[in-house]
C-alpha cells in the first residue's frame, strides 16, 4: 500500500519534533555523596533543566521526589559484561508523570541497588522522557580500595631503629599506581601514656605528587620500608598513618 503523499510530508516532521522533545533537556546524574562501599545501594542525584522552548514530561516519578525502578547499566573498568537491573519481578509502586515548562529545573533522588564489588563502575541510567528516553551517565567508586594499605612491623621488635614497612594491597580488578607517599600520608607514633614520640608532618613538606612507585597489580601487593629512620627506647606504643592512606598498628 502506497503512502499518501501528505503523509510523506508529515514524517520528517514528526521525526524532527521528536528530536528535538529529546534534545531540549540537560541532564546530569551526581555520584553519592559520601563513600560507596562493597553491598552498599548507591544514591544518586538526577538534574534535569528543560533548556527547550516546549513542555517535556518526564515519568516515574514519585510524590517524594524520587524515581524507583530505573534500568541502569553498569559497567566495570576491569571489563566483562554489563551488569543491569531487573525489575519484572520487583514490586514497584504506582508513578506518575510531570510535566516540565520551559526553563524548569528538577531534581530527583535515584538509588542503584546492585551489589557492587570494590572497583570503578560506570553507570548509564535510562532517562524516562517522554516521547523518546534519554541517557546519562556517572562513575561510582566502590570501596575498600582500590589500595587497602597495613602497618607492617616484626612481632617482639626491640629497642632502637625501627623496622617498619607500608604495605598496599590492591584489592581491585584493575591495575593501580599509587602516588610517592611522601606527598599526602603522615605517620604519628604515641607511647602508651598518649604522648608523640615521632611525627613526620607531612604537612610542612614540599613534593611533586605526580610521582609515583609502579604498579600494582590486581590481587597483589606492594612493600615499602618508611622512608626516614625511626629510634623509639623500650615500651609500648601505637603508630597511626594518615591521608592518603590510612592504618594503624599497635607494638
Amino acid at each position: 500500500m502506497s503512502v499518501p503523499s501528505t503523509l510523506r510530508r508529515l514524517l520528517p516532521l514528526a521525526l524532527a519534533l521528536t528530536a528535538a522533545a529529546s534534545a531540549q533537556a540537560v541532564v546530569k546524574l551526581s555520584p553519592p555523596a559520601t563513600s560507596l562501599y562493597a553491598g552498599q545501594p548507591a544514591d544518586l542525584t538526577l538534574i534535569f533543566r528543560n533548556t527547550g522552548k516546549t513542555p517535556v514530561m518526564l515519568g516515574n516519578v514519585l510524590k517524594d521526589g524520587s524515581m524507583p525502578c530505573l534500568l541502569f547499566r553498569v559497567f566495570d573498568r576491569a571489563g566483562g559484561p554489563p551488569l543491569i537491573t531487573d525489575w519484572a519481578t520487583a514490586n514497584c509502586a504506582v508513578r506518575e508523570r510531570v510535566t516540565l515548562a520551559s526553563g524548569q529545573k528538577a531534581v530527583y533522588r535515584v538509588q542503584l541497588s546492585l551489589a557492587l564489588p570494590p572497583g570503578e563502575y560506570t553507570a548509564i541510567m535510562t532517562v524516562p522522557t517522554e516521547p523518546k528516553a534519554q541517557h546519562v551517565q556517572t562513575t561510582l567508586r566502590v570501596g575498600p580500595g582500590p589500595l587497602v594499605a597495613e602497618l607492617r612491623i616484626p612481632l617482639n621488635v626491640k629497642a632502637g631503629a625501627l623496622p617498619l614497612d607500608i604495605v598496599l594491597h590492591n584489592v581491585w580488578r584493575t591495575p593501580e599506581r599509587p602516588p610517592l607517599l611522601s606527598c599526602g600520608v603522615g605517620l604519628l607514633i604515641r607511647n602508651a601514656n598518649g604522648r608523640s614520640v615521632y611525627d613526620s608532618r607531612p604537612e610542612h613538606l614540599g613534593c611533586k605528587p605526580e610521582a609515583h612507585l609502579g604498579t600494582v597489580q590486581p590481587g597483589s601487593a606492594l612493600v615499602m620500608r618508611w622512608h626516614e629512620e625511626i629510634k623509639l627506647p623500650p615500651g609500648r606504643y601505637t603508630a597511626v598513618m594518615w591521608g592518603e592512606y590510612n592504618a594503624s598498628v599497635r607494638f
